[in-house]
């Protein structure tokens, strides 16, 4: 049991990176610590980068920034084009298990005081569908 312990708590030695900007865009705080526990990193794409010197940890650390802002971007971006979909009217997410005729079949049969699950085994759907159109 100890054995396994030891080996558990051991920290990362080497790291091999098939691609430096993915690496970073994932773990950019984590390699810092890797680093600190004396760990080496080779990234294959690059392999002129010598990421155990002051320089090669700059360029990590400056190609992390980069990537940083680019992920910014990215979703800024996003939240932009989704805002201007909603605003043209798209609907987000699944398309609706109901017709808008069942919709209000089944608003109609809520008014009238049916249980949402009642109605819901005769659409043949979650009682939580039924739910969410009141």
């Amino acid at each position: 049991m100890s054995d396994n312990r030891q080996q558990e708590e051991q920290p990362l030695s080497h790291a091999m990176v098939t691609e430096l900007s993915g690496y970073v865009r994932k773990t950019g705080r984590e390699t810092q610590r890797r680093f600190d526990a004396g760990a080496t990193i080779k990234v294959l794409d690059f392999p002129s980068l010598d990421l155990t010197t002051p320089e090669g940890r700059g360029f990590l650390a400056m190609f992390s920034a980069m990537a940083e802002r680019e992920r910014l971007r990215i979703v800024a971006r996003t939240r932009e084009g989704r805002r201007i979909a909603r605003s043209k009217g798209v609907k987000m997410g699944p398309p609706f298990k109901l017709t808008g005729h069942q919709r209000n079949l089944a608003a109609k049969r809520m008014a009238a005081g049916e249980s949402t699950r009642q109605i819901a085994r005769d659409l043949n759907v979650s009682h939580n569908t039924i739910a969410r159109l009141r």
